[in-house]
């Protein structure tokens, strides 16, 4: 058991991935009680990396980020193996969003998420980016990230052009790959500084859904009607239904 846990151990350190000893000796006994014997070690790298795209790092990871990431300004090398708990993308209204996600559209008018975001941290987070991003409608997310011990945020700092915000499923593990900048706690991620290795976790898929993201934002429930101007869809595409400015 002793030489298993050792090359498992081996085995996802080389995949920049880092967990408890514990838990890979748990995985090794489940998958001996499973198949009544241990499979060849190819054989239980597989099983054990696919387990590990399903745990929750909160539960079986050791922390690997630095503990300087929340002061001032540095560059982060390396490779990180860590756990997007949630997305949200911030470069749109979080209305526009929730009303989507109900079957209507609604004119976006703003970007006053993106704004909010910046202005909670006026000091620390304004001169970060480029103005061009509050110019200008463009998809940004916010990403929680864990490294199982402390967690971040992330933003797309520029386009993800080969993810899709639902690739991002609550839980799911990501390789962030240096060099990267990092200001005051957060993780400026370009293209080539992610990569989407997949997996979720249970709980946060319930937690965690866009829904309940975007309700958290708006402070407010799913059923709940707090601005006008919606547009139902219907077949008639022209049909624009104007609503008084009430709040339920």
């Amino acid at each position: 058991m002793e030489s298993y846990t050792a090359s498992c151990y081996e085995f996802l350190l080389n995949k920049s991935i880092i967990v408890q000893k514990i838990w890979i000796e748990a995985c090794i006994e489940w998958v001996q009680e499973e198949q009544k014997k241990l499979p060849l070690k190819h054989e239980l790298f597989s099983i054990l990396y696919e387990q590990w795209l399903m745990a929750d790092l909160r539960e079986v990871a050791e922390g690997v980020l630095p503990s300087s990431l929340n002061k001032g300004t540095h560059t982060l090398n390396g490779l990180f193996a860590l756990q997007v708990n949630s997305a949200v993308d911030i470069g749109h209204s979080a209305y526009s969003q929730l009303q989507k996600t109900k079957g209507q559209e609604i004119i976006d008018t703003g970007n006053e998420d993106i704004n909010e975001f910046f202005s909670k941290g006026a000091n620390d987070k304004a001169s970060i980016i480029d103005t061009k991003w509050k110019e200008v409608s463009s998809r940004m997310l916010l990403l929680d990230i864990t490294d199982g011990s402390s967690t971040v945020e992330a933003i797309e700092y520029q386009p993800f052009k080969e993810i899709n915000q639902d690739s991002f499923q609550p839980g799911c593990k990501v390789l962030i790959k240096g060099p990267v900048q990092c200001r005051n706690n957060l993780i400026l991620l370009k293209q080539e500084n992610i990569q989407l290795l997949g997996g979720n976790v249970e709980s946060l898929l319930e937690s965690n859904t866009i829904e309940n993201l975007l309700c958290k934002v708006l402070k407010t429930d799913h059923d709940t009607d707090i601005k006008p101007n919606v547009r139902s869809e219907s077949n008639n595409k022209g049909d624009i239904k104007k609503e008084t400015n009430e709040k339920k």
